[in-house]
């Protein structure tokens, strides 16, 4: 009889161990659910957020299909910010859009620094041009040569600027497009990583309309309840072949748990790539930036570790300076980017453009030229 009791006391023993343990589970459980449901909203909107980013792109009902024909006889000045950077490639689109409306061009390179950009315009000033395209040529760095400019009568139009003051006669695109790649490269960090990204982020130091994507970017970052800036550091747009690489590399080596890597800017990641790929990390480091550069979208295009680039289609901006200036000239107001329909997009592998297609998919070329009817 007393070894039935002692049976029954181990079995209701038991049952109480096995029930404490699913109870203790459901508990487990639930507190698990929660914080699955707290990370939810913040990912799973990024990664809607995202492929709609992939989507964007240019209305085309809302394009203006009219422009005034060219006055001939225009001389442009187009002063790149750095030419040995993605400023190069900008002014390249600008310098064939002011040849094909007939003017000619002057160029002159802005050697990344508020000095050299300076002595540009006055040069430029002396040789009697009627217009200058600043690329990313921040004007509130060179007032003064703005102002002599301006007194001459040359119309300024600048791309990629912010221009707080008002110093030039048209900027493209808006401040809240900046804003926006910032958004679009947050997201889809946060996307890609579920929400966990150990980043390393380095950031313009010089260029205003970058530190709205970057600090955007960062802010996004911090709202993320399970990531991190491991890293944020600064670089110049002069540190682009030099300081830059190094020290991107270095820091994806000192820390081995980053498995993102944002850089301001495509050229200064460009430049980077090879040192970055020599840490043989495979999928488990990507890089993002932004410009979507011809360079660096064979890179997203061929799977390297650049995956993503956010961007405003800069071969559009290109051409939409010059007609801006056209515009001007002629006593109208210049086309707002908004207004002609365009979004920003993001460039990933699901999307990326093949080689020599703009990212819009539209010929610029034929398009203005038709626009200005010749």
């Amino acid at each position: 009889m007393k070894k039935y009791w002692l049976q029954v006391v181990a079995l209701f023993f038991a049952f109480a161990l096995v029930a404490a343990a699913c109870g203790g589970g459901d508990s487990d459980s639930a507190s698990d659910s929660e914080q699955t449901e707290e990370a939810d909203p913040l990912v799973a909107a990024a990664k809607a957020a995202v492929l709609e980013y992939e989507a964007a792109g240019l209305n085309r009902d809302n394009l203006p299909t009219s422009s005034p024909t060219p006055e001939p006889g225009k001389l442009i000045g187009i002063i790149p910010c750095l030419e040995a950077s993605a400023c190069g490639f900008f002014a390249d689109i600008s310098q064939e859009a002011a040849e094909a409306a007939g003017w000619e061009v002057l160029r002159i390179d802005g050697k990344g620094n508020a000095a050299d950009q300076a002595n540009a315009v006055r040069q430029m000033i002396a040789a009697g041009v009627d217009g200058i395209v600043l690329h990313v040529v921040p004007p509130e760095a060179i007032p003064e040569a703005i102002k002599q400019g301006k007194e001459a009568g040359i119309v300024f139009v600048g791309f990629a600027v912010i221009d707080p003051d008002n110093l030039i006669d048209h900027r493209l695109p808006s401040v809240e497009q900046w804003t926006k790649n910032g958004e679009m490269a947050g997201d889809y960090i946060i996307a890609e990583t579920d929400g966990k990204a150990k980043v390393l982020a380095f950031v313009s130091g010089d260029l205003p309309n970058n530190f709205l994507i970057d600090d955007e970017v960062i802010r996004r970052l911090e709202a993320c309840r399970d990531c991190e800036v491991i890293v944020r550091e600064e670089f110049l747009l002069t540190d682009l072949q030099t300081r830059n690489p190094e020290a991107i590399a270095s820091a994806a080596r000192a820390h081995p748990e980053a498995d993102v890597v944002y850089v301001a800017f495509d050229a200064a990641l460009f430049f980077a790539i090879p040192e970055l790929e020599k840490l043989n990390r495979g999928a488990g480091l990507f890089a993002v930036a932004h410009d979507a550069n011809p360079e660096n979208q064979e890179l997203i295009r061929t799977g390297r570790v650049h995956r993503a680039s956010t961007t405003y289609d800069y071969a559009l901006a290109g051409w939409e300076a010059i007609d801006a200036m056209n515009r001007i000239f002629a006593g109208e107001d210049p086309m707002d980017s908004r207004a002609m329909g365009t979004t920003l997009r993001l460039i990933t592998p699901n999307n990326v453009p093949d080689e020599g297609v703009p990212v819009y998919g539209l010929d610029y070329l034929e398009y203005y030229t038709s626009l200005w009817g010749n």
